[in-house]
Formats: structure tokens, C-alpha cells, sequence
């Protein structure tokens, strides 16, 4: 009799090849369950220790104004734009990238960001003092820089007014993001009559002629009107001053009460 041939289930289920194949899908599934559950582990740990931890959480956030004090009154509104609130994870706090968030402000002319363990962060930041008002909504710092007035603290601040005879519009400038040349040697000349506080600085017109007028009082006295001119170092500003504090102070002396000064000739002074 012959023998029954063996059925081809039969043969598949005693297949060397095939038996290797399934005991290396499943070494490679047990692997990567074993992967996933270290990962797993990791992250629950990770999460444990650095972002749920209560001890790096964020509590408490310094404002420190080293000049100005604007940021030191709007801190809450500032907190909440740089995604700084209680509860916060250290280890999502990058001092780098917050001092980058700080200078994009324009009332902000530098900062510093300090984590103070265990629990707070101060921010150091410089604002950008302004030197002359140029209408009722913008002001202008020492370097050129057109702030809005509402964002500095020109309302506490006794300042000179910077007109100009054309009449360009602000907010172009403004909106640009950049220093205007016409303004520096104006804000030179400023500085230059800080140096005097028996002169009170009213007013200064940048003419087209490339002249600065200046309305200045001496002594709480009628302002005089005092040509400089335009385009000059500070020094050289400070120099004209002194020049026209002498001339002011000698002529008050002897009487002479005419109030139009003209030092646009190379020091030269022209009294009218």
C-alpha cells in the first residue's frame, strides 16, 4: 500500500525558514516594546524632575529699570507678552531668547535676563531715556531713536521741544525704524545746554538752511533767540554755548537787553 503524502499545511508548519522569520519579528517587536517603554520611563522622569517639579517652577518675575522706570509700572502687561507666569517651567526658560524678545521693544536699548534660585527671574533692562519731545505723540532719545510717548517717561520729564521748518511725518520714520540725521546734531546741541542751568532750553527749530534756532532763557529771563550752526561735534556745541553764555552774561551786565544771538559764523557772535 502506498504511503498518504504528507499535506502542504503540514510542511509550511515545520519550515526552518519560516520559524526564523517569526522568532526575529518577534526579538524585533519585543525590542521596540522594550524601547518605547524606556522612552516612556524617561520622560515620566525627565517630567518629574524638571517640569513638574515645584521647586523649578517659576514664582516670581523682577522688572529692574537701570534707566528709565516705564517697564517698572506696565510689568504685568509685559509678563504676560514674554510668556512669564507663575507656574512656569525653568526648563522652558531661555535667558538668550528672552533677551532677544526684550530688544525688540524700541523703548528697550539693552537687557539682561537672571535666574535668582530657587523660584524667580529679574529682568535688568535699559531703556531708552528721551532727550526732546517732537510733537504730542512722539520723542526722540540722545541717539535719534523715535519712541512713542506713551511708552517712556517723557510725562514725568521736563524737555526741550525739537520742530523743524519742513515738515516731514514722524510716523514714516517711525514706522522705518530708523534714527534721523537731522535730529542728532539737535540733540548734540541739547546735551551741550544741559551743562548750563542758568539757561532753560524752550525750543529748537532744525531750519532747512542747515541753522539750528534755539529760544533760551537766561536767568528765568524773556527768551532770547539763538541761532547755531547745524552739523557740528558735541564739543564744538558746547564751546558755541559757552561762548553765548559769556556774551548773554556781559551783556545783561552792562544793560544791553537785545535777545537775537547769532553763532552761525564760526563763533563769531552777531547781536541784534
Amino acid at each position: 500500500m502506498k504511503k498518504p503524502a504528507k499535506s502542504n499545511t503540514a510542511v509550511k508548519a515545520h519550515d526552518p525558514e519560516r520559524a526564523k522569520k517569526i522568532r526575529r519579528i518577534t526579538i524585533i517587536v519585543l525590542l521596540l516594546i522594550l524601547c518605547g517603554g524606556i522612552g516612556t520611563g524617561l520622560y515620566l522622569l525627565h517630567r518629574s524632575l524638571f517640569v513638574t517639579n515645584p521647586r523649578l517652577l517659576l514664582q516670581r518675575v523682577e522688572v529692574h529699570c537701570i534707566s528709565g522706570g516705564y517697564w517698572e509700572e506696565h510689568q504685568t502687561e509685559l509678563c504676560r507678552e514674554l510668556g512669564l507666569k507663575p507656574g512656569k517651567s525653568f526648563h522652558d526658560i531661555r535667558p538668550d531668547i528672552l533677551r532677544q524678545q526684550l530688544l525688540v521693544y524700541r523703548n528697550i536699548a539693552d537687557a539682561e535676563v537672571e535666574i535668582l534660585q530657587p523660584d524667580a527671574i529679574r529682568l535688568n533692562i535699559t531703556e531708552r531715556v528721551p532727550a526732546a519731545v517732537l510733537d504730542a505723540n512722539w520723542v526722540v532719545d540722545d541717539n535719534g531713536y523715535i519712541l512713542r510717548r506713551e511708552e517712556t517717561t517723557a510725562n514725568h520729564l521736563t524737555l526741550p521741544i525739537v520742530k523743524e521748518s519742513k515738515h516731514p511725518p514722524y510716523v514714516w520714520v517711525y514706522q522705518k525704524h530708523l534714527p534721523r540725521r537731522e535730529l542728532l546734531p539737535a540733540l548734540k546741541l541739547c546735551n551741550a545746554i544741559r551743562n548750563y542751568p542758568q539757561l532753560k532750553l524752550a525750543i529748537l527749530v532744525v531750519k532747512s538752511d542747515r541753522k539750528l534756532e534755539a529760544r533760551l532763557s537766561y536767568m528765568e529771563q524773556v527768551p532770547c533767540r539763538v541761532t547755531f550752526p547745524d552739523d557740528r561735534q558735541e564739543k564744538e556745541y558746547r564751546f558755541l554755548v559757552d561762548r553765548f553764555f559769556d556774551a548773554i552774561t556781559e551783556a545783561r551786565r552792562s544793560g544791553d537787553m537785545r535777545n537775537n544771538f547769532d553763532l552761525s559764523f564760526d563763533g563769531r557772535i552777531i547781536v541784534k
